[in-house]
């Protein structure tokens, strides 16, 4: 894989107004950045929000935007990205400071003061990816919405979901259990404030060294 000089390529998603859009505000080009933003909102707010026209060409372009551009000597702008390998390529290509590591195979970086598995954080975003292309399950759109009208930015809400999908992932495993889709559903009503949660522990974990680190990981609630 070649990846010398590749920068972030040039994605072609933007927000649009109606997704910015809180049931019964008056405007809806205005993005909500008060004190409470982080709080859940009720189902019906969430159905409301998510029910504003916003096509699947939309929705799509948010999951995975139309990229220009080389990554791996490929013109992203070629990709299909109906094509589940293709969209796994321009995530990739979202993720410049993940290039060289996983040209090399290595399986741990420092990202932001946090150690992060690159092939498992792209796999983790090809899940978000696919569920939100496909619109299933329909509730990890409507977070994206109501996250998106929180005044949270594309590449976080796309954290948070995949944050949901690895505790899910996580949960499954460890008990030898079944995907539980209720148990998804609950997860995602408690956005953002889990993630808020979890992003508050991460300033005293960087003081940690790998091995503590780990601990508090697996103590972490999921």
């Amino acid at each position: 894989m070649t990846t010398a000089g590749v920068q972030r390529p040039k994605t072609s998603w933007a927000r649009p107004a109606t997704r910015a859009v809180k049931a019964g505000t008056a405007d809806p080009g205005r993005v909500a950045a008060s004190p409470d933003r982080c709080s859940p909102a009720h189902p019906d707010e969430v159905r409301a929000v998510a029910s504003f026209a916003v096509s699947d060409d939309e929705r799509q372009a948010f999951a995975v935007p139309f990229a220009e551009g080389e990554y791996d000597e490929i013109e992203l702008s070629l990709l299909d990205r109906d094509d589940e390998d293709n969209r796994r390529l321009l995530i990739q290509a979202e993720h410049p400071e993940f290039h060289q590591a996983l040209a090399s195979g290595q399986r741990e970086v420092h990202v932001g003061g946090a150690t992060v598995n690159p092939v498992l954080h792209i796999a983790m975003h090809e899940i978000v990816a696919n569920q939100l292309w496909a619109n299933d399950p329909p509730e990890m759109w409507e977070t994206a919405v109501r996250l998106l009208a929180a005044g949270y930015e594309r590449h976080e809400v796309l954290h948070m979901l995949a944050s949901v999908v690895s505790a899910e992932v996580f949960e499954a495993l460890r008990n030898q259990t079944p995907h539980e889709i209720e148990r998804v559903r609950a997860a995602l009503t408690e956005l953002p404030d889990s993630w808020e949660r979890q992003r508050a522990a991460i300033p005293e974990e960087r003081h940690m060294n790998r091995s503590e680190r780990r601990a508090a990981a697996r103590k972490r609630p999921h």
